[in-house]
């Protein structure tokens, strides 16, 4: 593997399992995305999907588009698409810094229903 560090004059590994912002290409199709992400964010528009076969470039947008925010902005991001729908819940619910006392769905869409509630009325934006 060095030899092709040192022919192609590279300091990292250039292919990777997971996704790294930092080899982000902004062809015209991922700048418009992260374009119409932001517009949407800070305007507060609801649901906006990203949708796009594997290997697309869809988490490296979604990790490119964490790292824009502004920190009053809170996020989520959520890479398994596996979870039950319980496992999901949890899922955001922890990723968003809660610690839910009981693990029924209700109670998870408790929390995290007064948390949006908590955000929207301080005026901020969350983000999954």
């Amino acid at each position: 593997m060095s030899m092709y560090f040192d022919f192609y004059g590279l300091n990292t590994p250039p292919f990777n399992i997971t996704s790294d912002p930092q080899f982000f290409f902004e062809g015209s199709s991922h700048k418009e995305a992260l374009a119409v992400l932001s517009y949407g964010i800070q305007e507060k528009k609801g649901i906006i999907l990203v949708t796009g076969e594997v290997g697309t470039g869809k988490t490296t947008l979604c990790r490119m588009l964490l790292g824009r925010l502004p920190a009053q902005v809170k996020t989520s991001l959520i890479l398994n698409p596996y979870f039950s729908d319980v496992q999901l819940l949890q899922a955001i619910v922890e990723d968003f810094g809660l610690n839910p006392q009981k693990r029924s769905r209700l109670e998870l869409v408790k929390k995290l229903n007064a948390f949006l509630l908590e955000v929207s009325v301080a005026g901020g934006n969350a983000v999954l």
